[in-house]
């Protein structure tokens, strides 16, 4: 068998083929290397603070876990009724018709789902709510995303019935 002499055609092919392999392997270093993180514990912080500042009736806490161009979602009386709001107006709205007229404000949040996807993640979990006069339990699902090291709500929107 004669050998033959590689040229630099050869070389050229060779250095693209290894070039390629490094490239695909690098590239799947970096897609799941550097965001290997788990933040799960850090959105659940957000959905704790979260719930502390609505149960505490402290709506700037609760505006500053929120992005301002925040959107909230209700869907209410058993899928009859919906809603979409901005943060503001059902910030507004949350004063008014709950801070404003009830001692009594609980919301707690069980039974999390968190799932996190790099910079975002999105929570569902029930939620029992309770005031001065009503009862309501559901479901809330809420999206988190994560600018500048910091977890922020993107969006909320739960079911809400109330309990009799």
């Amino acid at each position: 068998m004669k050998s033959r002499r590689l040229t630099s055609r050869d070389l050229i092919w060779a250095a693209m083929a290894v070039a390629s392999i490094l490239a695909v392997v690098l590239f799947l270093d970096i897609r799941y290397e550097k965001h290997v993180a788990d933040d799960t514990a850090d959105v659940s912080a957000v959905i704790d603070r979260f719930q502390e500042a609505y149960s505490g009736k402290r709506i700037n806490d609760v505006r500053n876990l929120f992005y301002a161009e925040a959107v909230i979602g209700v869907d209410f009386d058993e899928g009859h009724t919906q809603h979409v709001a901005s943060l503001e107006e059902w910030l507004q709205g949350t004063q008014e018709e709950t801070f404003d007229t009830n001692t009594l404000v609980s919301d707690t949040l069980s039974d999390r789902d968190i799932v996190v996807l790099r910079n975002i993640a999105y929570v569902v979990c029930n939620y029992t709510y309770v005031d001065d006069t009503s009862r309501q339990q559901g479901v809330d699902v809420i999206t988190l995303m994560k600018l500048h090291d910091r977890w922020r709500i993107l969006s909320l929107q739960w079911t809400g019935d109330l309990v009799k």
